[in-house]
């Protein structure tokens, strides 16, 4: 169901307290209180700091990774992107990308910090959750879960936009949104784009870090070293079908929504999805891969890294995914 402008059912709920346009108390609903909940503990999770400080941002990450009622509320997959200018909150009015929601709240959302207060309004079918944030701008280049910059309009959106936009639809939260308004006022980092999605730093390390499974998972996960060998086996293997050309942040295709194969963790999102297209032989796109045991080999490797994938993130106590993204 498409819809236009929001009704404010809450003008503004400032610790926990809900006031109407006219300052006359209402009785929150269920998906209300449950949107000041969720907006309550992203705020403390996510401080005010400097936006340099990568200790703060790790610590944001893990709070966010262990905030229960969050985890069992966001949608798996989740969409993910800058909100439409005019579109409405129908999450196929913008072009987005599939999250899986671990992956979402560990690399994403902690690269935001929240000053408070926030808003919640009813935008039927629809509830949204509105949360004033401040980007992490002055991390590590390999702090970000990829090279935001190959975009200057995502770049900008990332810097400039004022508020999150979290989009409640029967009590899941199905989307998540940058706001279409930005503050140009704001400090603003600019970084060149040298045409590399991941590179190796002077010390040798893989970048960006954050992508790794060693950053997503808890360092007891027994599956990380056996997951990150799936997914480059399989990585190597989908290259050399042309897999990337689609699936990567420059969304060369267009696809609405984006499922992204070219990091490790984001390919979380499309492990069960990936088994089905291949199975179908629905890839690449309209021609499906002409030689069988090259599809077969894919496959084959495609159901390990979705076994595994699973496996991992069993361990860190993450609800079962559907069988399909």
């Amino acid at each position: 169901m498409k819809i236009s402008a929001p009704r404010t059912v809450c003008a503004l709920l400032v610790a926990g307290l809900a006031v109407t346009s006219v300052g006359a108390a209402v009785q929150p609903m269920d998906d209300t209180a449950l949107a000041a909940k969720i907006a309550q503990g992203i705020i403390a999770a996510c401080p005010m700091a400097d936006p340099a400080d990568e200790k703060a941002r790790d610590a944001s990450a893990d709070k966010l990774a262990r905030f229960a009622l969050l985890r069992d509320t966001l949608s798996d997959p989740l969409y993910w992107g800058g909100h439409t200018a005019g579109a409405s909150y129908d999450p196929a009015d913008s072009q987005l990308t599939l999250f899986n929601p671990l992956v979402w709240r560990r690399m994403y959302l902690s690269l935001f910090m929240f000053p408070g207060p926030y808003r919640i309004e009813r935008a039927d079918p629809y509830l949204l959750l509105w949360i004033p944030y401040q980007f992490r701008s002055k991390l590590d280049m390999g702090a970000y879960p990829y090279p935001f910059w190959h975009s200057k309009k995502k770049w900008d959106s990332y810097q400039l936009a004022t508020q999150l936009i979290l989009v409640f639809e029967n009590g899941k939260i199905i989307a998540a949104c940058r706001s279409e308004n930005q503050d140009k006022t704001r400090p603003y980092v600019a970084h060149p784009w040298d045409g590399r999605w991941r590179w190796t730093d002077a010390k040798g390390q893989e970048q960006p870090h954050v992508s790794l499974y060693t950053y997503l998972f808890s360092p007891d996960n027994p599956y990380v070293k056996e997951l990150d060998a799936a997914y480059r086996a399989f990585e190597a293997a989908a290259r050399e079908q042309s897999c990337s050309i689609c699936h990567s942040p420059n969304n060369a295709t267009a696809m609405n929504p984006l499922r992204l194969l070219t990091f490790p963790s984001q390919s979380l999102t499309m492990r069960r999805n990936i088994v089905a297209q291949l199975q179908q032989n629905r890839m690449p796109l309209d021609t499906g891969i002409p030689d069988d045991a090259a599809r077969q080999k894919l496959l084959e490797l495609a159901r390990e890294f979705a076994a595994v994938g699973d496996q991992a993130l069993d361990y860190e106590g993450e609800p079962k995914s559907p069988d399909s993204h």
